[in-house]
C-alpha cells in the first residue's frame, strides 16, 4: 500500500489509529496484516481486495446534426429526417476513454471524431441525404468504445440507432414534393422558425431552404 509495507500512524484523543490506503482495482487476498502498538498485544488478521466493477456506460442522447443545428432522435416520433445528416453526436451515461473513427458503422462512412475522454462523442460522416439505415456503435473489437474501467458499451454488445432521412421532406410523408415546397415557402413569407423546414441548418428559414426542397421534389423514402 502506498509503496510501502509498514504505515504508522497515531491515535486521536479516543484512541483510535486509522491507516490510510488504497486498495487498487485487482480482485485478490487473503492479505495477511498485522496491527502493532507499543506496549500492547499484536493483532493479525486478513485482508480480502474485492474489485469493483463499474457499470457498462449507456446512450443518453443519439442526435443527428447539419449546419448548426441538431434533433434529438431518443424519444422523437418522427419517421423521416428531412436533413442531409452531417455527423452523429453521442452522449453516454459516463465518460468514454477507448474508442475511434471506426466506431460508428452501420451504412455511415465516419471522417472524423472527437470527444474522447469526455461524456460525449462526435463523428463526422459524409452526408446523407437519402436512406434507410441503422447507426451502430462497437462494444467488441478494436474499435470498441468503452469506459476508464475497461467496460464496453453494452457489455460487449454495443448500440444502435435505425436512421431514416429523406431530405426535403418537411410533411414526413414519405415523398418530396410541392406540398413540402410550399410549407417552407410559407414559412418564409409568415417569417417563421420550425426546425424541419431549416433545411440548410443555419437556424432561419429563408428562400435557400426552398430551394434546397425544390432540389429535392420526387424523392421517395416509404
Amino acid at each position: 500500500s502506498n509503496s510501502t509495507t509498514t504505515i504508522t500512524v497515531a491515535t486521536n484523543v479516543s484512541g483510535i489509529a486509522a491507516a490510510p490506503f488504497t486498495a487498487n482495482a485487482t480482485g485478490g487476498g487473503p492479505y495477511a496484516v498485522t496491527a502493532a502498538a507499543t506496549g500492547l498485544t499484536t493483532v493479525n488478521f486478513s485482508l480480502t481486495n474485492v474489485a469493483v466493477v463499474s457499470p457498462a456506460p449507456t446512450i443518453t442522447s443519439f442526435k443527428v446534426l447539419w449546419g448548426s443545428q441538431s434533433y434529438e432522435l431518443i424519444g422523437s416520433a418522427r419517421n423521416r429526417l428531412p436533413w442531409q445528416i452531417a455527423s452523429i453526436q453521442v452522449t453516454f451515461s459516463q465518460p468514454v476513454t477507448a474508442g475511434n473513427v471506426n466506431s460508428l458503422g452501420g451504412g455511415l462512412t465516419p471522417t472524423g471524431f472527437s470527444g474522447l475522454g469526455t461524456t460525449t462523442l462526435t463523428w463526422t460522416i459524409n452526408p446523407v441525404s437519402l436512406g434507410q439505415l441503422t447507426a451502430t456503435l462497437a462494444g467488441s473489437g478494436p474499435n470498441a468504445l468503452t469506459n476508464s474501467g475497461g467496460v464496453a458499451l453494452g457489455n460487449g454488445a454495443g448500440a444502435s440507432q435505425p436512421l431514416r432521412i429523406l431530405f426535403g421532406d418537411y410533411n414526413d410523408d414519405g415523398v418530396v414534393n410541392s406540398a413540402d415546397q410550399n410549407a417552407v415557402l410559407t414559412l418564409v413569407r409568415a417569417a417563421t422558425y420550425a426546425l424541419f423546414g431549416d433545411m440548410n441548418g443555419d437556424g432561419v428559414v429563408t428562400n435557400a431552404d426552398v430551394l434546397l426542397v425544390r432540389g429535392q421534389i420526387g424523392q421517395v423514402l416509404p
